[in-house]
């Protein structure tokens, strides 16, 4: 997929931040891995385009 990066502004307790903590990445990363999961079950087709 060519085109421009994928750009994103983070603000906790209503203040941007530029960089996040090794524990703040570790929960998102676990809400993310949670999120996709819910909605690869619900959508399998959705999930065999991503295999070659």
């Amino acid at each position: 997929m060519a085109g421009k990066p994928l750009t994103c502004t983070f603000y906790i307790g209503g203040k941007q931040v530029t960089e996040l903590t090794e524990e703040q990445k570790e929960k998102m990363a676990q809400k993310l891995s949670e999120s996709m999961s819910i909605y690869y079950t619900a959508h399998p087709e959705e999930f065999k385009k991503l295999k070659p």
